[in-house]
């Protein structure tokens, strides 16, 4: 076949290239010059097509005279020419056609070896063996195009994952084929070069990032605007994981439309989703997803009663995407910026002394694009002696803003406003048959509120818990554990609560539920389904609490004893989901902390040497994890430590020896820059309380180092600050929105301990601090100690209620 020969061939491309063209332009098709490593548009004349065909030609005749290089020649040019036209006869094409020489764009030839692919694939696995390649490698010798150079060669150029096998990727790519493109516009067919150029190079930066939004709840097609080639696939990949085949839920797509569905959007969707042809490297495009919500409020201290000359103070709380705008009013009227002599923010109310007229109904409202909310409070101004009937009138909630210290001798009940005692309960206190401390006296492990109707404190010396009812202050129930319960999570979602049992030497540490945790009733502990063995051994359990935006939270996430894995765990039904594999980076997660702002997972880490938590605390780095995806994507920077995150999901705190690393999530679900804050002395437990974005000193404090930020944030109306243990003897107040730190004043000398410090919440304004004989209440907004309670003897922990 006299086609084959070089010298014929560019005689026969030259004779062509003097004949008319009937179609002088095509639809643009990115495409990659082999040589010289430029971006061609196949849209060009006929003559350019046969110039550039000609010149690549040329091109291997040269480097084929060259010595060592002719057997690969031969194969790259001989080869490709042979199965290109054996396989476009079969097609009725003709030959010009099959080496896209004839002014035709490149969908002849993808065809031709899409089936060229498909008839040598003979078990369709979608790769071509070095088998399945020698068969259609004689298939040539049989045709008369027999080829000196062994099979090998070609594949050598053809590999390039070397996995000796070749994928319809790789052998498009041989023969220079590409497969997709990103159009500018639809005028840009018959455009000069020039136009192409510069007149599109705004509206070609646009196409490549696309904006979308979305409001929660409903579900949105996004659609991809890369051009392919017929039977050429779209992929869909977010953070870097490919969306197509992984089969999720709510994320995924049906066939070749070019769409990617999500179904019911949540903040977690949130983030940028990039489109590219399946197996090229040629043009993307990415989809910038905003996902408004419209606000949420609350009105903490929704009823006040005030004597003439007090101060008050009203504080909203609102999240909404984007964040919300927040305005005040008095009885209907816009009182915003207007309270003289009173101060306002945009999330508090402060009347410095209150008045008769100041009596009224207080509304807060909240506006975004997504909509708006309200919430209204109730403030009554009246003498001394008409406040006995009012507040009966009010009817206030006896478990708002109280807390409970478990010390050695009992339990002891006060208000968190001035730390007035309520209630005392004493070791003997009667519960069924049983009493609150059998043995005299008291050993408690960790409490938690429900809803803040009940109260749940672990007794893990005698296996058991015991629930407290919130309105009489009185226990109501012993509930029997596995051996030594240390641990409670609360599923708010579905009100159920998770029990950690830590076992006794000769057993393995469980986790355990009790349904319907907040209602009155006979409570009993539900033993995990041993799945696989997934529930034994659990030496950590994280569930991530709820938002004011998200209210839901449907899954919950174990860590076991020397593995390097996370298990998923379906809280409903108590059920083990799936495994989330952190090999690839050698953690042995020891916490977590999750943000619905994207849905981005933070993993704390083993430490390399202990492969535990070390004498001093410290811990290894942080691996992130996408909890669309359920995939790990990579180390969070060099960011090492316990991580926490704040109530509203906006900021991931992590406690790294002295050092306290902030970093924000932006409204795309974006680790965005950060804050650094260190300390004089090692950081303990954290707490977040909510404060008013206006509250923070102007200077820090000078025994702190505060670092600048590495960027900007936007100021939320209401944010919150980490409340954490500094030494023996301090607290540190830090603003998550800037970095700003200061200590907590007011604070007694040795009124801490490290590990005895608890409350904050989603709209918990307080926290206690426990010393051996005390317990400090502070106010987080403030930055300030409010009251401290004595007489406590061994006082070992302590819960607040009324945080939410």
């Amino acid at each position: 076949m006299v086609f084959m020969c070089i010298p014929l061939l560019i005689s026969w491309l030259t004779l062509v290239s003097s004949r008319p063209s009937h179609h002088p332009y095509t639809d643009p098709v990115v495409a990659m010059d082999h040589f010289s490593g430029n971006t061609q548009r196949h849209s060009h004349r006929h003559e350019d097509h046969v110039k550039h065909q000609f010149h690549l030609r040329h091109k291997s005749d040269h480097h084929s005279k060259r010595k060592g290089h002719s057997c690969k020649d031969q194969v790259t040019g001989s080869l490709k020419d042979t199965w290109l036209e054996l396989e476009a006869r079969t097609l009725g094409l003709r030959k010009e056609e099959a080496l896209g020489v004839s002014g035709q764009e490149q969908l002849p030839t993808y065809q031709i070896i899409s089936r060229l692919f498909s008839r040598i694939d003979s078990d369709s696995d979608s790769v071509l063996s070095m088998k399945e390649l020698t068969r259609g490698w004689r298939g040539s010798h049989r045709a008369g195009r027999g080829l000196d150079c062994p099979l090998r060669v070609f594949v050598h150029r053809a590999d390039k994952d070397s996995d000796n096998r070749l994928s319809l990727p790789e052998l498009l790519a041989v023969f220079n084929v590409s497969a997709a493109s990103l159009p500018f516009g639809d005028n840009e067919i018959g455009m000069t070069k020039q136009e192409r150029e510069f007149g599109q190079e705004k509206k070609a930066v646009q196409n490549k990032l696309v904006l979308s939004v979305a409001r929660v709840g409903q579900s949105i097609a996004l659609a991809c605007g890369v051009v392919t080639l017929s039977g050429v696939r779209v992929m869909w990949t977010r953070r870097g994981v490919t969306l197509n085949r992984l089969g999720l839920e709510d994320v995924g797509d049906f066939g070749d439309d070019r769409l990617l569905y999500i179904t019911l959007v949540t903040p977690a969707h949130m983030g940028i989703y990039t489109c590219q042809a399946e197996g090229h490297s040629g043009p993307e495009q990415q989809h910038a997803l905003q996902v408004i919500a419209p606000p949420v409020l609350r009105i903490f201290s929704e009823s006040q009663l005030v004597i003439p000359g007090e101060s008050l103070s009203l504080w909203c709380l609102a999240d909404g995407l984007p964040s919300p705008s927040i305005s005040w009013l008095k009885n209907g009227e816009n009182i915003t910026g207007n309270l003289s002599p009173s101060s306002s923010s945009d999330s508090i109310v402060r009347l410095a002394k209150a008045r008769f007229e100041d009596t009224g109904a207080y509304v807060c409202a909240a506006q975004n694009e997504a909509g708006e909310d309200q919430d209204v409070a109730s403030v009554f101004v009246e003498s001394r002696d008409r406040q006995a009937v009012s507040r009966f009138l009010l009817q206030e909630d006896s478990s708002s803003e109280l807390f409970y210290i478990f010390a050695d001798l009992g339990v002891t009940v006060a208000a968190a406003t001035d730390c007035s005692v309520l209630t005392v309960l004493t070791p003997s206190e009667a519960i069924g048959s049983s009493q609150l401390c059998p043995d005299g006296r008291c050993t408690w492990g960790e409490a938690l509120s429900l809803r803040d109707r009940m109260l749940v404190v672990c007794q893990p010396s005698l296996n058991r818990i015991v629930f407290f009812d919130l309105t009489t202050h009185r226990p109501l129930q012993v509930v029997p554990t596995d051996p030594w319960p240390v641990e409670l999570h609360y599923d708010r979602s579905h009100d159920q609560l998770w029990v950690r049992s830590e076992g006794e030497p000769q057993s393995q540490p469980t986790l355990q539920v009790v349904r319907e945790a907040s209602t009155p009733g006979n409570h009993h502990v539900v033993h995990t389904q041993p799945l696989m063995g997934h529930f034994a051994a659990v030496t950590g359990f994280y569930i991530p609490a709820p938002t004011l935006l998200v209210g839901h939270t449907k899954f919950g996430y174990a860590f076991h004893r020397a593995e390097q894995t996370i298990f998923k765990i379906d809280l409903e039904s108590a059920a083990y989901v799936k495994n989330i594999s952190l090999m690839a980076y050698g953690c042995m997660p020891v916490g977590a902390a999750y943000s619905p702002l994207g849905g981005t997972l933070l993993v704390s880490c083993a430490s390399e040497d202990e492969k535990g938590i070390g004498t001093d605390g410290m811990l290894g780095l942080q691996v992130v994890v996408d909890m669309v995806t359920d995939v790990a994507l990579g180390w969070n920077g060099a960011v090492r430590g316990n991580v926490a995150v704040s109530p509203d999901g906006r900021h991931f705190v992590t406690r790294d020896g002295e050092v306290l690393h902030i970093q924000p999530v932006s409204e795309l679900g974006e680790l965005t820059g950060g804050y650094s804050v260190s300390s004089n002395a090692p950081l303990g437990t954290l707490r977040f309380t909510p404060a008013p974005h206006n509250t923070a000193p102007s200077q820090p404090s000078s025994s702190l180092n505060s670092k600048t930020p590495d960027s900007q944030h936007q100021l939320v109306p209401a944010g919150y600050v980490a409340l954490v243990v500094s030494g023996e003897e301090d607290i540190l107040r830090v603003s998550t929105w800037d970095g700003h730190a200061e200590m907590v004043h007011g604070l007694q000398a040795g009124s801490i301990l490290p590990q005895a410090f608890s409350g904050g919440g989603l709209l918990g304004r307080f926290a206690i601090a426990l010393a051996k004989d005390s317990a400090t209440v502070i106010d987080g907004g403030a930055g300030q100690a409010v009251c401290q309670l004595g007489g406590l003897v061994g006082a070992t922990g302590a819960a607040l209620i009324g945080g939410g």
